[in-house]
């Protein structure tokens, strides 16, 4: 639409409604300006600016306007949610009229808008580990390697708040250093230990003396010794028990993480046994251990045959037992002559997301060759140049070339939107086939990268959409650590709770991966069980533990509103908490999260309903009287009061301890429901549900906070899709856009402003 020219207010309004609406038949009444006027100004402009909006320059020049200020105020109009209902109210007509008219206004502005400039970027840890088994086949531990990363919009990958303190750079050598060995393991590596008497150590219970370790209640004694690669090893352990009860000693040989093998020890002192057994471990600083497993005490018995012990005189370590190659992915870099220069030609080419130049290539060689040393081995070198490469920073950030200052915005070229896609779809970095594409020039139009996605989509790693996108925008990433009370919900333990998560994680895999249409987060009547999680539910017909698709029809709520990852991640341990489930669905589903509760605020009792306090709708009730809570609480308690009748564990209800549940409610814009069911019918009707998506999707993508001016994108890519868009549309929305596949210059941020705001 060319831009329209400024003209006096009232005709301004009049020309973006005409257009807005041009050849619709539809009647308007006074111009929008005026309408705006009458129904908002009063509390949002001049003197009293309530919430900080200032909405006289959408009737004095709506040019004028900011962006803030006119997306708001569509936004608000559109919902009903203003003006207030104890506020004279416009017509439907003038209510549209002015909708039309803001659009209008806020659409004559994209073209302007600039794509924006990402952070560098730093791999989280996610990244790393995919990044890293792309690159040299191997899966590296990083979890309890690396701390969490930190959130920002929601997400854990957001460039703005992912630093690299040099502590953190310590811990990612490690990790290097660990991988590199498992990438080209040292075939030649071997090692022995052993201890015994006062040399060995001793966890929990128990004591240490010259004849070995005495351990009791479920303590366990160990030898910490440093291996030199991951690898088979052979433990060795000499033993006896003190017996007693109807049971032999049993015990365990374990790492610091698991249990390894199991025997039983019925020998005695008098005749101590030895057991050998083969088993893999991690190389680096390890414990390896015999644990106690059977402590058993009964003073009735009689002597000798009351009190059971565990008594380990020695443990031994040898290996590595077993024949290792360097990975296949490493062999074909290095290839069937390895030189050292050719080695890091390639590394440094899949590693850095582009061809090296020849001098990156020589400098990093002769890093390689001071680190090994003159005298190290072909393997050795090998090594070296594996571990300098996953901590050096162009392989930990995602680092693109800035359009010149003072320019306009830049084209990326093949490899930075290779790394952006890979980074976006796999959370990893670009395999062969996409690196080859670039290199070729295929990703230099729309088309191209629309071939790229869907390939990327079609493969298996794209379940880290499902896996990493997913479940931090619907909030579900740690509800397997959730712990919901056991008295009240007995048998919802962690193993249940991880079923649900990965029933949402599969069924947003399968919306995904089969192109289907978004409203299924509503509306779908399947979704993926296995029998515990369906004898939670009350649905038959389910054995197993694997998770499979199921229909089921009207038996549970449809769609993201019926999974227990979302019931219990809303919920409290001891009850439901229609606050939260209101607040998730306006945030997560529509786009609108709500602002946080003014100061002092009393929050509402944790404890679950019972005879003596009153029900979580009347308490609501009381919490809405004050006027500081009514205006979030009416729409966030009518959402989450339609949900009562779902448990804190997602099982179905008709009674809130003694009280029967009461479902009916309304939005502010009218729209009345009862119960979950119609809930998230009219939720699945709703255009916000669209736009949330393909905001949340955006700023995923994007890796960046959005600036006022993305969400004219938004809107933009939102109104492109078809009349039944499906999640893989707006995956190719976003990747066809400006934002995706464009980067503006240092100075953006100014020019950007002025330029979306005229």
């Amino acid at each position: 639409m060319p831009p329209v020219q400024r003209r006096p207010s009232n005709h301004a309004w009049a020309v973006a409604i005409a257009v807005a609406i041009a050849g619709t038949g539809t009647a308007l009444g006074d111009p929008p300006g005026a309408t705006i006027d009458t129904y908002c100004v009063d509390c949002h402009g001049g003197h009293s600016k309530k919430a900080g909006l200032d909405l006289r320059p959408l009737v004095d020049n709506p040019s004028s306007a900011t962006l803030r200020s006119l997306r708001l105020a569509r936004d608000r109009i559109v919902s009903g949610e203003m003006p207030p209902e104890d506020e004279a109210q416009p017509s439907e007509a003038e209510r549209k009229a002015m909708a039309s008219a803001i659009s209008a206004e806020l659409r004559r502005r994209e073209p302007a808008v600039r794509a924006g400039r990402p952070t560098v970027r730093r791999l989280n840890r996610v990244e790393y580990r995919n990044s890293v088994h792309e690159l040299l086949g191997v899966d590296v531990e990083v979890r309890s390697a690396l701390p969490a990363d930190d959130v920002g919009e929601g997400f854990d990958h957001i460039g703005d708040v992912l630093s690299m303190a040099p502590t953190l750079l310590e811990k990612y050598l490690d990790v290097a250093e660990r991988a590199a060995l498992r990438a080209w393991p040292d075939t030649g590596a071997a090692f022995e230990a052993s201890a015994s008497g006062t040399e060995l150590k001793l966890r929990g219970g128990g004591q240490v003396n010259q004849a070995g370790a005495n351990v009791w209640s479920a303590g366990a004694a160990y030898i910490e010794c440093e291996l030199p690669r991951d690898g088979l090893y052979r433990v060795t352990f000499r033993a006896f028990g003190d017996q007693a009860g109807e049971e032999p000693v049993k015990v365990a040989v374990r790492d610091e993480r698991l249990r390894l093998a199991h025997f039983d020890i019925p020998e005695r002192r008098r005749e101590p046994g030895t057991r050998t057994t083969s088993v893999t471990l991690t190389g680096g600083v390890q414990r390896i251990g015999i644990e106690f497993l059977n402590d058993y005490y009964d003073e009735s018995r009689p002597q000798g045959d009351r009190d059971r012990n565990l008594h380990v005189l020695s443990i031994g370590v040898i290996g590595p037992i077993d024949h290792v190659e360097p990975t296949a992915v490493v062999r074909a870099l290095a290839g069937d002559a390895p030189s050292l220069p050719e080695f890091v030609r390639a590394l440094l080419g899949r590693a850095f997301r582009r061809p090296p130049d020849e001098k990156a290539v020589l400098e990093f060689v002769a890093r390689v060759v001071s680190a090994a040393g003159p005298q190290a081995t072909w393997p050795q070198q090998a090594r070296a140049a594996i571990t300098s490469v996953l901590v050096d920073p162009r392989f930990l950030f995602h680092i693109e070339a800035d359009a010149p200052v003072g320019g306009g915005d830049r084209d990326l070229d093949g490899h930075e939107l290779a790394a952006r896609l890979a980074s976006f779809l796999w959370r990893s970095m670009p395999d062969g086939d996409l690196a080859l594409e670039a290199q070729r020039g295929s990703l230099a139009t729309v088309e191209g990268v629309w071939q790229a996605a869907d390939r990327l989509l079609d493969d298996p790693r794209s379940i880290a959409i499902a896996e990493q996108f997913a479940q931090q925008w619907l909030f579900i990433r740690s509800v397997d650590e959730r712990q919901p009370d056991p008295t009240l919900f007995p048998g919802v333990d962690g193993r249940l709770l991880a079923d649900m998560r990965a029933e949402t994680t599969l069924f947003v895999d399968a919306l995904l991966r089969e192109d289907r249409p978004v409203t299924e987060l509503l509306t779908a009547d399947w979704t993926f069980l296995n029998g515990r999680l369906a004898d939670h539910y009350g649905i038959g017909g389910v054995d197993g533990d694997w998770l499979r698709r199921v229909r089921f029809g009207q038996a549970r709520v449809r769609g993201l509103l019926g999974h227990g990852s979302v019931l219990v991640a809303t919920s409290n341990p001891t009850r439901t908490s229609p606050v939260k489930r209101g607040k998730w669905v306006l945030e997560a589903m529509l786009d609108a999260a709500p602002p946080p509760p003014p100061p002092g605020v009393p929050l509402l009792p944790e404890v679950a309903h019972d005879a003596g306090r009153p029900s979580v709708r009347a308490m609501l009730e009381r919490h809405r009287a004050d006027p500081a809570c009514a205006g979030c609480h009416r729409q966030m308690d009518a959402i989450g009061l339609a949900l009562e009748p779902l448990d804190a564990v997602g099982r179905w209800r008709t009674h809130d301890g003694e009280t029967p549940i009461e479902t009916v409610g309304d939005l502010p814009d009218g729209r009345r429901f009862d119960g979950p069911h119609e809930l998230a019918a009219i939720l699945a009707r709703d255009p916000a549900l669209i736009r949330s998506l393909v905001r949340h999707l955006l700023v995923y993508a994007l890796g960046r906070p959005l600036r006022e001016e993305d969400q004219l994108v938004v809107d933009r890519i939102t109104r492109e899709l078809d009349e039944k868009p499906t999640f893989r549309q707006v995956v190719r929305g976003i990747v066809a856009s400006d934002q995706f596949r464009r980067r503006s210059p240092a100075d953006e941020s100014a020019s950007a402003s002025a330029e979306t705001h005229r």
